[in-house]
């Protein structure tokens, strides 16, 4: 199971606190991260897609194994070894392992709405579908889709096996702090 980790460097060539925060506890936890920097002024694409972009490339460039798509401000909980455990049973569709809340049967949704989209296991016999759909949609809030989507399969652990890292939002253009851990770097 290969886990990455979406990211970007600042203009200064930097990679900012918190994503160098979520990759120390990857490490720390087991994990093999690799950190896959895209570009933060993407062409033709809005803010809420920017996300979706970096998702879906990492997809395709790291298909054909089982896959953690991680977003750069995740702080696992769950050691690699215990995760490849906890997922074992689940090869047809995706997991959502890491997120901020799980809100019951909001208007609009399949039952369900996850909020926060930190860690996301893909496994490989899932990735063609999911990339086929993904390619016939118009990027958007990937945590939204997933749960509004009719076309992909989702499951969700119970729990949060981590937390969303404070950080700064490219989305909301600030400093996001609701339910949040604040860590000291």
């Amino acid at each position: 199971m290969k886990l990455i980790i979406d990211s970007f460097v600042t203009k200064d060539q930097e990679m900012p606190s918190w994503v160098v925060a979520s990759l120390g506890r990857f490490l720390e936890m087991k994990y093999k991260p690799i950190v896959a920097i895209h570009p933060t002024n993407q062409r033709n694409t809005r803010k809420h897609g920017v996300a979706w972009n970096n998702f879906l490339s990492s997809l395709k460039k790291y298909k054909g194994e089982d896959l953690l798509i991680a977003e750069d401000d995740c702080y696992v909980n769950v050691d690699y070894d215990d995760l490849k455990q906890i997922l074992e049973p689940y090869k047809n569709c995706i997991v959502r392992v890491v997120y901020n809340k799980n809100l019951k049967n909001p208007a609009g949704s399949n039952g369900r709405y996850i909020i926060g989209n930190q860690l996301t296991y893909i496994p490989k016999e899932y990735q063609k579908h999911l990339i086929s759909i993904m390619d016939d949609t118009n990027p958007c809030i990937i945590d939204c889709w997933f749960s509004r989507s009719k076309r992909i399969k989702e499951a969700v652990l119970q729990n949060s096996l981590g937390k969303e890292i404070e950080h700064y939002s490219y989305l909301l253009d600030k400093v996001r702090t609701s339910g949040c851990i604040k860590l000291d770097i």
